[in-house]
């Protein structure tokens, strides 16, 4: 047993330890930086009012209990108990902590899972008539359309979920929507569910990411077949990359954009598939360098152009990130190939396609963003 008098002495140094390291920097020195992850303002210093002094003791409070010495490395200490012993989210408003070190992101993605933003029946119809015009303007330009709807995690990997998560709809928007216009338009429009599931088995890669919204290069591997595939039926030049044209690595990389959300991607692990074309033919094209969509500007990531040199149609694909992991392989069959990013609206962009003059467009379109076309049809 200590005697009073070092007890005090001890009492004393961890009294005064985030005194002196808030004027020495220690442990800033030392320790990881811990940056906030709470979705709040933290306080602001208060300035010394001598007319109002009443309230300032009050207002330092507030400042010093967001600022304090250790704050941000004890809530993430905190937060990495929480999860990995409970696997409770620290962030369940935007991240679910699901089994097996499978994470699903909230925003968007859980009411598409549920059901619970699916169109009505007015809001269908008005996107069959946008998609309608599309096409019959794109066909004055000698040039067919083609959608695709790219699942969420949710419904291609809904084992890992915890069992309290109750569908009101077991048809996705996605789905309804691909429904909906096959059965009242001759529109080629696909739900990509069905060809990720079925290549959904224990000897192949996993098809979506544990620590990220998107598809793993495989997933987007498997979504590309099942593209060239429908549309080898109107182009039969067309021909889809066998396996044995592609290498493959395996590699452990730091956790995703939702491990990312948690401050916690090197707790969470992303087990990675590589997947290499051997000897591409396709290489960077040109770019026009359009205007970047609102609130944007890195234009790498809005326009990206592959040629290929060969007699091949030429596409036009209005997409999102997940065109990012399948443009790889799906470069490899047109002659001409440029992504375009609009910033999530899959608009009609009537002047990159007068500028592009494709053979094919094709729309890769996020499930949970369908309702993005309804409010910029005309862009």
């Amino acid at each position: 047993m200590f005697s009073k008098k070092i007890t005090v002495y001890i009492f004393l140094f961890v009294f005064f330890i985030p005194v002196i390291d808030g004027i020495l920097n220690i442990s800033g020195k030392i320790l990881p930086d811990r940056k906030s992850t709470e979705n709040r303002a933290l306080a602001a210093k208060p300035d010394i009012d001598l007319t109002a002094l009443d309230f300032f003791p009050a207002k330092y409070e507030k400042y010093y209990n967001d600022h304090f010495t250790y704050r941000n490395q004890l809530i993430s200490e905190y937060e990495y108990f929480k999860a990995v012993w409970f696997n409770v989210s620290p962030m369940p408003e935007k991240v679910i902590i699901g089994n097996r070190g499978w994470l699903y992101n909230v925003e968007g993605e859980l009411n598409t899972y549920i059901g619970s933003n699916r169109l009505s029946d007015s809001a269908l119809a008005v996107l069959l008539n946008e998609f309608k015009f599309r096409k019959e303007y794109l066909q004055q330009r000698n040039c067919s359309m083609y959608i695709y709807i790219i699942p969420t995690k949710y419904v291609v990997y809904p084992e890992y979920l915890e069992t309290d998560i109750k569908r009101v709809n077991e048809q996705s928007i996605g789905a309804q929507v691909a429904e909906y216009m096959t059965k009242h338009s001759d529109i080629p429009t696909t739900y990509l569910l069905p060809a990720l599931l079925k290549a959904k088995n224990r000897s192949n890669p996993k098809l979506f990411c544990y620590t990220d919204t998107h598809w793993t290069e495989y997933g987007a591997y498997v979504s590309y077949k099942g593209i060239i595939n429908q549309l080898r039926s109107r182009y039969s030049q067309l021909k889809v990359m066998n396996e044995n044209e592609i290498t493959t690595k395996d590699t452990l990389d730091s956790g995703g954009n939702l491990a990312l959300m948690l401050n916690m991607e090197t707790y969470f692990r992303e087990p990675t598939h590589m997947m290499k074309v051997i000897k591409p033919k396709a290489v960077i094209g040109k770019k026009h360098n359009y205007p970047l969509p609102p609130g944007f500007a890195d234009s790498n990531a809005f326009e990206r152009q592959r040629d290929c040199n060969n007699n091949m149609p030429r596409v036009l694909v209005i997409n999102d990130s997940y065109m990012l992991k399948m443009l790889p392989f799906f470069a490899e069959d047109f002659s001409h190939t440029t992504c375009i990013f609009d910033g999530w609206r899959y608009g009609r962009n009537e002047s990159i396609v007068n500028t592009e003059k494709p053979d094919i467009v094709v729309y890769l379109i996020c499930e949970t963003l369908v309702q993005n076309i309804l409010n910029n049809k005309e862009y």
